[in-house]
C-alpha cells in the first residue's frame, strides 16, 4: 500500500512538473528560433516551442503572428470570426515571410465554432500552424484543450488578440504570452531599410529563463527572414496571392 502511494505521489509530481515547465510533449517537438539570441536565450529550448499554444496581443500582434506562421514553413489554418471587418492582406503576409498560398482561412460563425476548428486543426500533423482570432482571450479550460491538442500532433498554435482588454492576463494554459506593439521605424537610409519595427514584450513563458527586462526593440529583416535587435533590411517585392476560404456555421 505504501509503495502504491509513493508511486501515485511520484506520478502527481511528474504531472505538476510537466505543467509548470510547459509539458514534456510540447518540448519533444522542438522549438522555432526567432533569430535574436537575446530572446531565444530566455525561451526553453532556445526558441518558440512547437506543439504548444502562444498568445499575442498589441497593435502589431498580427504581424508577429504572421511572421511566426511563415517561419514554420507549411500549411496554416487561420480562423477568423465571420463578422470580422479585418481581411488578410496577401502582399503584407508575404512581406513577413508567410506565403498566402499556404493559407486556409476559416470564417467561424461563433466563438465556439472557432475553438472547435482550432482544436481540430491542431490535431492534424499536416498543418504547420493554427491561428485563431477570438474576440477576447481564451479562458483557462478552453486554452488547456487547445494546448493538449497542439501537443498531440506537434502543431504550433497562435492566438491573436487584437484587443486583449482588461482580462489580457487572465488565467490561461498557453505556453507563452507576448505583447507586440508598433514602434517608430528607422529613418530612410537607403533601400535596405523598411522601417518595420516592434516593441516585443514577453509577458509570460512556461519554463523560461527569468530576466529583469523582457522587452526588446526588434526590426524585421527582409534579407535574412529573421528579427534583429538592430538590422538593415532588404527590399523584396511581395506578389499578391490568393488563398482558400471556407465557412463554419
Amino acid at each position: 500500500m505504501a509503495s502504491s502511494r509513493r508511486a501515485a505521489l511520484a506520478d502527481l509530481r511528474a504531472h505538476i512538473l510537466r505543467v509548470e515547465r510547459g509539458g514534456a510533449a510540447a518540448a519533444a517537438h522542438g522549438a522555432l528560433a526567432l533569430g535574436v539570441a537575446a530572446i531565444d536565450g530566455v525561451l526553453p529550448g532556445g526558441g518558440l516551442a512547437r506543439g504548444a499554444m502562444h498568445e499575442a496581443t498589441g497593435t502589431a500582434a498580427a504581424g508577429f503572428v504572421a511572421m511566426i506562421a511563415g517561419k514554420l514553413s507549411g500549411p496554416v489554418l487561420w480562423c477568423v470570426p465571420a463578422s470580422s471587418q479585418t481581411t488578410l492582406y496577401g502582399p503584407g503576409l508575404a512581406a513577413l515571410g508567410l506565403d498566402a498560398g499556404q493559407l486556409v482561412v476559416v470564417h467561424c460563425g461563433s466563438r465556439d465554432d472557432m475553438l472547435w476548428a482550432m482544436e481540430e486543426g491542431l490535431r492534424d500533423p499536416a498543418l504547420a500552424a493554427v491561428v485563431g482570432e477570438p474576440d477576447r482571450p481564451v479562458a483557462l479550460t478552453a486554452s488547456r484543450r487547445l494546448q493538449l491538442a497542439a501537443e498531440t500532433a506537434g502543431v504550433a498554435g497562435l492566438i491573436l488578440c487584437r484587443e486583449a482588454g482588461a482580462d489580457g492576463l487572465a488565467p490561461s494554459a498557453v505556453f507563452s504570452r507576448w505583447q507586440v506593439d508598433c514602434a517608430p521605424g528607422l529613418a530612410a537610409a537607403g533601400p535596405a531599410r523598411n522601417g518595420v519595427r516592434w516593441r516585443l514584450g514577453l509577458r509570460r513563458c512556461r519554463g523560461g529563463v527569468s530576466v529583469v527586462d523582457r522587452t526588446w526593440m526588434v526590426e524585421w529583416c527582409d534579407a535574412t527572414g529573421n528579427l534583429a535587435l538592430v538590422s538593415g533590411t532588404g527590399d523584396r517585392p511581395a506578389a499578391a496571392r490568393y488563398f482558400k476560404s471556407v465557412a463554419v456555421q
